[in-house]
């Protein structure tokens, strides 16, 4: 079910949209949004790789000071970050809602 994700840039305080669906990221506003990621020690551990890690930024500009306070940690495009959470997701064992049962994921 596609859906719009918002959030304001923790440095600028810029509103950021994105819009996602089963096929991945649409269009994203501003198109230089990064996602904060911190690999997980445990990659089935989905909460430990987000939770209040993960930040959506302007700009890789933006995630600077982030970047600074978390040399283990990594800026990535909206749909980068997509991808890597639906990989996550799963590893996990979790499938897509969509996903018809011997459907590859």
């Amino acid at each position: 079910m596609p859906g719009r994700i918002g959030s304001r840039c923790p440095a600028t305080g810029t509103a950021i949209t994105a819009h996602v669906g089963p096929e991945g990221v649409g269009e994203v506003q501003p198109t230089g949004a990064v996602v904060s990621l911190v690999p997980a020690l445990d990659p089935a551990d989905i909460r430990g790789s987000t939770g209040d890690r993960q930040h959506l930024f302007a700009s890789p500009e933006a995630a600077a000071g982030w970047l600074a306070e978390h040399p283990h940690g990594t800026v990535v495009p909206v749909a980068e970050a997509f991808l890597a959470m639906t990989r996550a997701f799963g590893r996990a064992g979790w499938a897509p809602a969509h996903a018809r049962p011997g459907q590859a994921r």
